[in-house]
């Protein structure tokens, strides 16, 4: 399918960057009420979280560029033109998702916000019901049987 209606979209109100950012300052803020002892060494702890967030990388450019490729939107309040399955979301169904994750993890990390690690299985889920679970809806809804043979090969997150 290429042509797309304008308002034909996921419905998603608060964009992933936005859910991920909301819950790492929800961390900073109980880290300045509660503070956590730091578990691992400043050098230990900045060097690993900042290989999880290089790591991150791996998945937004290749995601990116798939997107831009066949010239469909990545933003999820826009239609999408074509269901994109190659590249890296022949891996995941949700590498943009699964690098922010990966960011968040990291800067968690380099920065000992144990509260962040802690919030993490929250993020996963507020990101499956306001954002993912929605997106879902609108692909099968827009690309029928292509979506759900896709949904059958690759797993959501990895």
């Amino acid at each position: 399918m290429t042509n797309a209606n304008p308002s034909d979209n996921a419905g998603v109100r608060i964009p992933g960057p936005v859910v991920y950012l909301a819950f790492f300052l929800i961390a900073l803020a109980l880290e300045f009420a509660v503070r956590t002892p730091a578990l691992l060494p400043n050098v230990v702890a900045w060097l690993i979280g900042w290989l999880f967030a290089v790591a991150s990388l791996f998945f937004v450019v290749p995601a990116m560029r798939s997107f831009l490729s066949v010239k469909t939107s990545m933003i999820p309040f826009r239609p999408a033109s074509t269901l994109v399955t190659g590249g890296v979301y022949a891996v995941t169904r949700n590498p943009m998702y699964l690098s922010l994750l990966l960011f968040y993890a990291g800067l968690a990390i380099a920065f000992n916000l144990w509260w962040a690690i802690v919030l993490a299985p929250a993020v996963i889920l507020a990101m499956d019901w306001l954002v993912i679970g929605k997106e879902e809806a609108y692909l099968q809804r827009r690309f029928g049987d292509d979506y759900r043979r896709y949904r059958e090969r690759v797993r959501r997150w990895l």
